[in-house]
């Protein structure tokens, strides 16, 4: 039986989870004057919202958990590899002017809730007791068809793509000697930025399996 959490669609709950996550890690990257957590908060928070309803739904459909483990992958991903970035580097540029401004940073974090909460969306819908729970009349739409199997196939694309780009760009940017200097080399010979190419490619099928599973 799906866990009823404060409203049938886990809005409320995901986004109360998500503020209390992310002035977490205000906190850490204010009082302690660091970036390294920031975008680590980001994916992760989008990998712990999808975990979650998942599990407080407990209707285990298949749509559900491919869905989720997208999420989570894309999540783990970006956090864990902006992380690695930001360690290597010691600093992030973006926070220059605002590192040390309270209301500048905690601006900065409250648009993070709204981004994460929002992309979070697409999973948050079908996890949900609405959606997805027995009480509700869902049920779990035949996985495997077609259109399934291309989302699968697009999504892999997407995040290889973007997963390339990315390193191409962090290396690049250990190596190059100007930093005006723009990476033309790789995918990025190709695409102006072929990571934001394969994250639509990948988002795009997550809005789709939720659409796929309504009734």
């Amino acid at each position: 039986m799906a866990v009823k959490v404060l409203d049938d669609y886990y809005l409320a709950i995901t986004a109360i989870i998500t503020i209390g996550y992310q002035l977490i890690f205000f906190s850490v990257s204010y009082g302690f004057q660091i970036d390294s957590v920031t975008d680590f908060g980001g994916g992760s928070n989008v990998a712990i919202l999808a975990i979650l309803t998942l599990i407080f739904c407990q209707t285990w459909y298949v749509r559900q958990i491919v869905a989720t483990i997208f999420a989570v992958i894309w999540g783990v991903r970006l956090g864990l590899f902006c992380l690695y970035r930001m360690l290597k580097s010691g600093h992030d540029s973006r926070f220059d002017n605002i590192r040390g401004s309270f209301k500048s940073l905690l601006f900065f974090y409250i648009f993070q809730m709204m981004w994460v909460w929002t992309i979070s969306l697409p999973v948050i819908f079908l996890n949900s007791p609405r959606i997805s729970g027995k009480e509700e009349a869902g049920k779990d739409v035949e996985f495997g068809s077609v259109t399934d199997i291309i989302g699968i196939i697009i999504f892999s694309i997407g995040i290889l793509i973007e997963s390339i780009a990315d390193i191409q760009k962090f290396f690049f940017r250990q190596r190059r000697t100007s930093p005006v200097q723009f990476i033309n080399t790789g995918l990025w010979a190709w695409s102006r930025h072929p990571n934001y190419f394969g994250e639509m490619m990948l988002w795009s099928v997550k809005k789709n399996y939720q659409f796929t599973n309504y009734h």
